[in-house]
């Protein structure tokens, strides 16, 4: 589903230069380690799993129980699709941390790619209970609420997200889509307009409309999208997997 929609930057370089030790130039074990882990880090916040894969592994291969190391390798496992690799990872962290809320959260988050959003709903509330006010938690649970088309609650708990966090543009951006979902075009225009730019507001109402079932309208939409910026690529992309859609549809 094309709709299915977030680290900081560390300079290796600069690590490197200041960790550096001054009386021979290398560096320890211990340094090493921490230029591994930044690395890593920053690869995940470039979302290159591929790369980041191997110093994770490298990483926890020599400190086994770091459940900081184990929770981001069981991110980069889910970005790459390997779901059970993932779980498997969460489960020792799991029983490492079993009231850590970044615990519970990440498995939500696994639960909902698995299908399974009713067991996700309560990890995504248990990571509720221990950070209330986390904007990323709440929009979590919205996002889940929303695949099970609980659509109400879906927008409250987006709403509570942007409470805690004003400028949280994908909480703004699946806010739209409840709103577009619900029927109100002009309120989901408004909440994609806080996450983007106008094209961006044009392409998600043109998402909106297939999901509604209506191609003719997400098509002016796309077109719209266009117009506002040419060549905006989420806009051609969504406007030529309609066209094949439509295609087969007709042969």
């Amino acid at each position: 589903m094309r709709y299915l929609a977030a680290m900081m930057l560390l300079s290796l370089g600069a690590c490197a230069t200041t960790q550096t030790r001054p009386d021979d130039g290398k560096l320890s074990a211990r340094e090493v380690d921490q230029l591994r882990y930044q690395m890593a880090r920053r690869l995940v916040g470039q979302r290159d799993y591929e790369h980041a894969l191997p110093y994770l592994r490298r990483l926890l291969a020599q400190h086994p129980t770091n459940g900081r190391l184990r929770l981001m390798l069981a991110e980069v496992l889910l970005e790459k699709g390997m779901l059970e690799a993932s779980k498997r990872e969460l489960d020792r962290v799991l029983k490492q941390a079993p009231r850590n809320p970044e615990v519970a959260s990440a498995y939500g988050v696994l639960l909902d790619h698995m299908g399974r959003h009713a067991q996700a709903e309560r990890q995504h509330r248990r990571a509720l209970d221990a950070v209330p006010t986390s904007p990323r938690y709440h929009n979590n649970l919205g996002f889940c609420l929303f695949l099970q088309r609980k659509l109400d609650e879906a927008k409250a708990s987006f709403r509570e997200a942007i409470r805690h966090d004003p400028g949280f543009r994908r909480a703004y951006n699946n806010l739209g889509f409840v709103h577009g979902m619900l029927g109100d075009r002009e309120a989901a225009m408004s909440a994609f307009s806080q996450a983007g730019s106008k094209a961006l507001a044009l392409t998600n109402l043109g998402l909106v409309e297939e999901m509604r079932g209506q191609p003719l309208m997400a098509r002016r939409m796309y077109e719209r999208a266009l117009r506002a910026q040419p060549g905006y690529r989420p806009a051609l992309r969504n406007l030529k997997a309609l066209d094949t859609q439509t295609s087969a549809g007709k042969e």
